[in-house]
């Protein structure tokens, strides 16, 4: 498309927009997780096909180098390129290929999670371990439970010590699990922010008249029942080995997280059709809506096993595989 004053303005607005972010100090490593909302104006501009060829490399060539001038911030840089630029090309690039919203956020979040690794091994590099910063953290959320915990035991008769010595050993286990699941735990942080990403642009996209994604998608896809048996084998392989540090653990523990989060994902979405279906009053749909977002808090392994169930024996006939 040929520029018109009206595209040319809207473009520099935006350069300018990403630059003075830079001078507000958004571009840090927990300004990643900011990406649904930072990448919407450059994801905008790329599905209205506002730059003509090659002058979107020209656009992010300038604003890289106006972050940089306004911060001499090598991190700046990397972040407005993992948080924004990453991002809005993976999504657009994906739905140019006319896959479903599901495949959309599965891969778009594979890439993102790719390049955030790739960030976090080159701040590494310069000195700043974010992984060992996420175990501080989980050892001094484990040292409140403790002292927590030590102070019911103190109020507590001593026939009780036996129970309190059992929940610190599960809060032990808890921790030392949460520490081990890093990259599962950062995966999925991925693939939901990247579904609001998709959501907030549809929306965008939608008050302009013109959202081409199709969101029913959500409720139209299943896993591979291959799924199901990876995590079977994963579960087996912690029954196996009794070293928590083993390698294998390590890999079992982040397949059964991420998997299992998935598949409580995907039981939600089986219920919720299932309650569709059937023929009761509004009131008790409510109700049974809201029992839903209890079951997910409180025993989310139940929804996991629908989810499980519906995969392997697809109730509701999904015609998306992902």
């Amino acid at each position: 498309m040929k520029y018109n004053s009206k595209n040319m303005a809207i473009l520099i607005s935006i350069m300018i927009l990403y630059v003075l972010l830079a001078r507000l100090g958004i571009y840090t490593t927990l300004g990643i997780l900011l990406f649904p909302i930072l990448s919407m104006p450059l994801a905008v501009s790329l599905i209205q096909d506002k730059f003509t060829a090659g002058t979107d490399f020209l656009f992010n060539s300038a604003v890289i180098i106006g972050i940089y001038l306004m911060t001499s911030s090598i991190q700046s840089v990397l972040v407005y390129t993992v948080m924004i630029a990453i991002p809005a090309y993976t999504v657009v690039l994906l739905h140019r290929r006319k896959l479903s919203v599901p495949h959309v956020v599965m891969y778009s979040a594979i890439i993102i999670i790719s390049a955030i690794w790739l960030y976090l091994g080159f701040m590494k590099y310069l000195g700043t371990d974010y992984q060992k910063q996420f175990i501080l953290i989980v050892n001094e959320i484990k040292q409140i439970y403790f002292e927590n915990l030590e102070a019911l035991e103190s109020s507590l008769p001593k026939q009780s010590s036996g129970q309190i010595s059992m929940m610190k050993e599960a809060v032990i286990m808890a921790m030392d699990t949460i520490k081990l699941t890093y990259p599962a735990i950062l995966l999925m942080t991925s693939i939901v922010l990247t579904t609001i990403q998709i959501l907030f642009l549809g929306l965008v996209l939608k008050m302009k008249k013109a959202n081409p994604f199709d969101f029913s998608d959500f409720f139209h896809f299943r896993l591979s029942k291959m799924a199901v048996l990876v995590l079977f084998f994963a579960m087996m392989a912690t029954l196996t080995y009794s070293d928590i540090n083993n390698v294998y653990v390590i890999l079992s523990f982040n397949i059964i997280v991420f998997f299992e989060n998935l598949f409580q994902i995907i039981g939600v979405i089986a219920v919720i059709l299932l309650l569709k279906k059937l023929a009761i009053n509004k009131a008790l749909k409510i109700v049974s809506y809201i029992l839903i977002a209890i079951l997910f808090v409180i025993y989310p392994s139940m929804l996991m096993m629908f989810g499980c169930l519906d995969t392997i024996f697809d109730y509701r006939k999904a015609e998306i595989i992902v």
